[in-house]
């Protein structure tokens, strides 16, 4: 209702100069159309949803941009509750904070192990982060099995530590990388436009913000794009239908990141693929104000703003078997490096 909705506003408000509250929950009363109802007003878009059916409850979560940089609201849905007692719609605020205490256990129990084993045995894992470290892992211990003419295969070498994580968790959140052209020869903004133009429905902005909430509500497949001359800030909506090279599975042509790198980075642009794995004329930058303020400061040429890829789609390239492109997944929040140790020796 008109009162739940400002108390909300006045909450966003509240977090709109603040950089650590970033989670509020509310509980909403009626299932259909309760989602349009909270967005609508508040001018939001849906970041992504989890169905519970074990726990009876639905949770959305709906912003103007992902936790990292913008405040989230999180509805929760429980199944056949058709009104709250006077307070007992509101959930909780969730606040971020620098230092966070990250707590483990070991577990050493043979048996324990054992069951984690079994269930981890009948679920597919994706290797959604650390492709690159599991592949040395699996040649480091091809090498050492040649050389070992009494292997085993209980040697420290057969194994590799790793984290595992439920992809259905909705804390679970991929942020965006963006990308920040530079330092290329005869480099034309009106050029670049009308080239764009005969795929992309062009769509400017009055500013960076207005640009991130257009990007974020238009869903797959479009662009923020940032120029040092007028217009500055445009929205680009790919009009037509992704096509795989020879030799791409269609769940990676599908891709925002795939899209932006073949038909503008390289077809437009003329950034080869060589030249992006060098980071030739490109940057990776993860902050979208960082990115604008390359191009607005001078330094760069343009910045092309991303959404973010779903977990979904990333379960779909690995069940394809093939592999993310460069920088287009950031898995966020990241675990802390050396807590863990694996001795090979």
């Amino acid at each position: 209702d008109a009162e739940s909705l400002a108390v909300i506003e006045a909450l966003l408000a509240m977090a709109s100069g603040a950089r650590y509250l970033v989670l509020i929950n509310y509980r909403p009363e009626w299932r259909n159309p309760w989602l349009e109802a909270f967005k609508q007003p508040l001018q939001m878009r849906e970041l992504r949803r989890h169905d519970v059916p074990e726990g009876k409850y639905t949770l959305a979560f709906i912003g103007y941009g992902v936790e990292s940089t913008h405040t989230v609201l999180e509805l929760t849905y429980n199944w056949g509750v058709a009104k709250y007692e006077l307070g007992g719609a509101f959930g909780h605020i969730a606040i971020e904070v620098d230092d966070v205490r990250n707590t483990l256990w070991r577990c050493d129990d043979p048996l324990v192990a054992l069951a984690a084993a079994d269930v981890l045995r009948r679920h597919h894992v994706v290797v959604a982060d650390g492709h690159h470290r599991y592949e040395t892992a699996l040649s480091f211990a091809d090498a050492m099995r040649l050389k070992n003419p009494a292997h085993t295969g209980k040697e420290a070498y057969n194994f590799t530590p790793m984290f595992f994580t439920n992809v259905h968790d909705p804390g679970l959140v991929i942020l965006p990388t963006h990308r920040v052209v530079h330092g290329l020869e005869n480099f034309e903004p009106e050029g670049l436009l009308r080239a764009l133009s005969a795929s992309f429905a062009l769509e400017v902005c009055e500013g960076p913000e207005q640009l991130r909430r257009a990007l974020t509500g238009a869903g797959h497949h479009a662009f923020g794009l940032v120029l040092a001359t007028s217009p500055r800030f445009l929205l680009l909506r790919y009009r037509g239908k992704a096509h795989a090279p020879a030799g791409q599975p269609p769940a990676v042509a599908a891709l925002d990141v795939s899209i932006l790198h073949g038909m503008i980075l390289q077809g437009i642009l003329g950034i080869t693929e060589a030249m992006q794995a060098q980071k030739l004329h490109l940057d990776y930058v993860r902050s979208a104000s960082e990115a604008v303020a390359a191009v607005i400061g001078g330094d760069s040429q343009a910045a092309f703003l991303m959404n973010a890829p779903t977990m979904e789609q990333v379960r779909m390239v690995a069940e394809a078997g093939s592999t993310m492109p460069q920088k287009s997944t950031y898995f966020y929040p990241k675990l802390l490096s050396g807590l863990v140790n694996y001795g090979l020796g």
